[in-house]
């Protein structure tokens, strides 16, 4: 690991030391909870293990709840994990209105965790080597969103722009950014997983969030947020500024035909302790 980002990692677990000291205050003392509210989407002490016997609630309570002024869910993921995606499931799926869930890229901030109009909120991660190609064609397409990267090459591309991407300070250090959502107590759902089987792994992130989900409405959900329907603009859910050249094909393990073989060995070697903690094999 290089010096600086030696002495970014350090400035991030500085202020997350912080936020713990916090959490011990509001612990001891009540009267700080009342004063400085926490997101119930976070734990109250890190690394808090979820109970399954907590009551689900109906989806029309919860409904109830999700339309008060400034309600809302997070999905927490880098950029092109299938943000987009997850946060339409999540909004149909639970009969909720438009900019009702929101996506961010960005990572832990405290600000999150203070945020009691945060009700839920879930981690979505994804192999970061299928995130990298799809970022690569990505950088091609219409709308594009950083004007400075202009490849053609997809080495050149790892190179000269992936790697210092994973640095920026928007994610507060990528190989961390999924460690500290799951720290503070987020539901992880891996987007492998989540393209294998929706219905599965979308049952189980509303479980996990105590809701009570008809699996009829998770059904009508994934069928409506197709890929192919977003491609061809038919999803009345998307973003407006989205553009449909952002969703290309989906799917995981399409790396394996496009990387080359000495990025394949940088990613090995750069990545392969965070690739490898989250199960990905090398």
């Amino acid at each position: 690991m290089k010096l600086e980002d030696v002495a970014k990692e350090r400035e991030y677990l500085a202020k997350e030391h912080r936020l713990q000291k916090r959490v011990v205050l509001r612990n001891k003392w009540p009267i700080i909870d009342r004063l400085s509210p926490r997101s119930p989407a976070f734990s109250s002490v890190k690394y808090q293990i979820n109970r399954e016997d907590t009551p689900l609630m109906d989806i029309n309570e919860f409904q109830h709840i999700m339309g008060r002024n400034g309600r809302r869910i997070c999905v927490y993921g880098l950029s092109k994990s299938g943000n987009v995606w997850l946060m339409n499931l999540i909004t149909d799926a639970l009969g909720l209105g438009n900019r009702t869930v929101m996506f961010t890229h960005r990572g832990f901030q405290a600000s999150d965790y203070f945020n009691n109009n945060i009700i839920k909120g879930v981690c979505l991660m994804r192999d970061m080597r299928d995130i990298f190609v799809s970022l690569f064609h990505f950088s091609s397409t219409i709308g594009m969103r950083d004007d400075t990267c202009i490849f053609d090459d997809i080495e050149r591309f790892y190179f000269e722009y992936f790697i210092s991407y994973t640095r920026t300070d928007l994610y507060g250090g990528w190989e961390q950014h999924a460690e500290r959502y799951v720290g503070w107590g987020l539901p992880l759902v891996k987007y492998e997983k989540l393209w294998d089987d929706p219905q599965r792994e979308l049952g189980r992130l509303f479980k996990r969030w105590h809701l009570s989900v008809p699996s009829e409405m998770i059904e009508k959900s994934i069928e409506k947020n197709s890929l192919e329907k977003y491609k061809s603009g038919a999803t009345d859910v998307t973003e407006k500024h989205i553009h449909t050249t952002h969703f290309r094909k989906g799917g995981h393990g399409g790396y394996i035909n496009e990387i080359p073989p000495n990025v394949i060995a940088d990613i090995n070697t750069r990545f392969g302790r965070y690739l490898e903690r989250w199960g990905y094999t090398l």
